[in-house]
């Protein structure tokens, strides 16, 4: 369970409009255990509220997929849904249903390195709407490299990242890095 509060401030042409949001939700989670299908799912709701009216936002988030190999690749695939009930009084804080599909394949490229590639699909616009590659120095000690490009297929908003991730914790892995991919696998 978590919660959030924050006052936040956005700017429509001349006018700046003000909100105070509090947020309250609950995450679940669950992976299968290691065998040639590595099952999983998550699943969190989140109910915001703002100041000054009637607004509020129920948020409701399901992903589910496997992991598997074939061969020396490593694959993964997901199907994540997000419903919204409501809306915010703030443009960059309003959510709206959506329905994607991911597929990710990895695969060896030398010693402690590999190259994963990903693509998600929007179902509700039937449209190819990201593609990432990840090159991954991983040592297997503590720590690994990793090298992201984002092709944003849909608003041409593309970057590269490196990013350090830090194992010491492997349930809570710390990362740094200044862009991180939305990813619907927890491994």
């Amino acid at each position: 369970m978590a919660g959030s509060f924050g006052s936040y401030e956005e700017r429509r042409g001349r006018k700046a409009y003000e909100s105070d949001r509090m947020g309250l939700g609950i995450t679940l989670s669950g992976i299968g255990n290691p065998a040639p299908i590595r099952p999983f799912w998550a699943s969190s709701y989140w109910h915001f509220r703002y100041d000054g009216g009637d607004d509020e936002q129920k948020i409701l988030w399901l992903s589910v997929g496997a992991g598997y190999k074939l061969g020396p690749i490593d694959a993964r695939t997901a199907y994540r849904r997000r419903w919204v009930d409501g809306h915010s009084p703030m443009v960059w804080d309003r959510y709206s249903d959506l329905e994607e599909f991911y597929q990710q394949f990895a695969f060896p490229v030398g010693k402690d390195i590999s190259l994963a590639v990903r693509s998600a699909y929007n179902v509700k616009t039937t449209e190819w709407f990201e593609r990432a590659y990840i090159l991954t120095y991983d040592p297997r000690c503590c720590l690994q490299w990793q090298l992201i490009y984002r092709d944003d297929l849909k608003e041409d908003d593309d970057w590269v990242s490196v990013r350090l991730v830090i194992n010491a914790f492997p349930d809570k892995p710390l990362a740094f890095g200044d862009k991180k991919l939305s990813s619907p696998f927890p491994f």
